[in-house]
């Protein structure tokens, strides 16, 4: 074919034009625009929506379900879905996580991680080079640093009902 052609029917219309290309085709139930030196696709259907490009990729798709963003050299990540949420990045790693269970923030080189969840109640804040620690829980709060150590810790115990002590609180300190 050459330069460009049009054909429509009621229920699909086709544009193809060359030089190397480019095409849109509707019907009811579909459009695509693809394109090309190195391509760009859009697709959209009723359940699905795509963006696809490249040199070296982008993504967009998005279903009633999922949501997802690719991009890549090195990657990052964007999801998305009723119960998780996720983005992800990377030359040596960013991960944000969540689902309703669970909190999580890992970032690195050398670490430092957040994790949180609702049930049973926990908050951990972990670092690193050398340590930092942050755990708390209903019946326990932990700091625990290093080098050389700081140790602080709070817990909460109940002795049975009707004894002379119901409820005792510990809290306890140490630096070495």
């Amino acid at each position: 074919v050459k330069g460009l052609s049009t054909t429509r029917t009621p229920a699909l219309t086709l544009h193809l034009q060359t030089p190397a290309l480019t095409l849109h085709l509707q019907t009811p139930a579909l459009t695509l625009h693809l394109q090309t030196p190195a391509l760009t696709l859009h697709l959209k259907t009723p359940a699905l929506t795509l963006h696809l490009q490249t040199p070296a990729l982008t993504l967009h798709l998005q279903t009633p379900a999922l949501t997802l963003y690719l991009q890549t050299p090195a990657l990052t990540l964007h999801l998305q879905t009723p119960a998780l949420t996720l983005h992800l990045q990377t030359p040596a790693l960013t991960l944000h996580l969540q689902t309703p269970a669970l909190t999580l923030h890992l970032q690195t080189p050398a670490l430092t991680l957040h994790l949180q969840t609702p049930t049973p109640a926990l908050t951990l804040h972990l670092q690193t080079p050398a340590l930092t620690l942050h755990l708390q829980t209903p019946a326990l709060t932990l700091h625990l640093q290093t080098p050389a150590l700081t140790l602080f810790f709070f817990f909460f115990f109940s002795w049975p009902r009707g004894s002379r002590k119901h409820n005792t609180q510990l809290e306890h300190t140490v630096t070495v």
